[in-house]
């Protein structure tokens, strides 16, 4: 067709053509949309080399009776208070004293989430690492039967965890014994109840097949975001 040759100038626009301007917009955008993936990948990168470090440093710190314990199972020992974020029913005021006998199971601060029980862990970690009386870090554990989000999880001392195998019978008794419930029950109860079948379930597992207490998650630097930049 002769009227729309490549001299003629009444064609430039037709339908499909593209003008200059567009694309000095659309390539523009690119430049933005590549400079933000960028910045991403480059800040997640660094974030990746601080989180490694400081588990690095954590890691070789611990001593290794304390790593040793990772995955254990065995009773935390102590006073089960409710914590603010627990149904006020859980313990009952008359109780609240007790000493109690209960499964767990210890954790290592990078088996659960980032967030604020990670964090407090590391804080009694670094005040136990700068302590004259060179302290034993806490152990975090996992409650058996508490299975209400981060009231599962205690920060506790060292010495209030009993492995399994060093348990007294009557410890043993104290945790798992069913004829010490009694006919009515409270919410305790029955989390006891679930705690002392659960625990006796991973028993018969091998310590990497046992999955209670175990979270799925992301660290921070696998999700930065470029709001998070502009937050920092």
């Amino acid at each position: 067709d002769e009227s729309c040759s490549s001299e003629s100038s009444d064609c430039l626009f037709e339908e499909g053509a593209v003008e200059d301007d567009d694309v000095e917009k659309d390539n523009d955008h690119l430049v933005i949309l590549g400079t933000a993936n960028d910045l991403i990948k480059s800040a997640r990168e660094q974030a990746r080399c601080e989180f490694e470090q400081t588990r690095q440093m954590v890691m070789d710190r611990l001593p290794t009776s304390h790593k040793a314990l990772f995955g254990e199972m065995g009773f935390a020992v102590g006073r089960l208070r409710s914590r603010p974020s627990q149904q006020p029913a859980l313990v009952n005021r008359q109780h609240e004293n007790d000493s109690v006998c209960w499964p767990a199971r210890v954790l290592s601060p990078y088996q659960i989430a980032p967030g604020a029980l990670r964090d407090f862990w590391l804080s009694k970690f670094v005040e136990a690492s700068k302590s004259e009386e060179q302290k034993v870090p806490p152990l975090l554990v996992y409650l058996y039967g508490m299975d209400d989000g981060t009231g599962s999880y205690r920060v506790m001392p060292f010495e209030n965890f009993c492995p399994f195998p060093q348990a007294t019978h009557r410890m043993q008794e104290a945790a798992l014994d069913f004829t010490g419930i009694g006919s009515s029950l409270c919410e305790l109860d029955y989390r006891r109840l679930q705690a002392q079948g659960d625990f006796l379930l991973d028993l018969k597992l091998a310590r990497n097949e046992r999955r209670r207490g175990l979270m799925i998650f992301q660290e921070t630097h696998e999700i930065l975001s470029l709001q998070d930049l502009h937050m920092a």
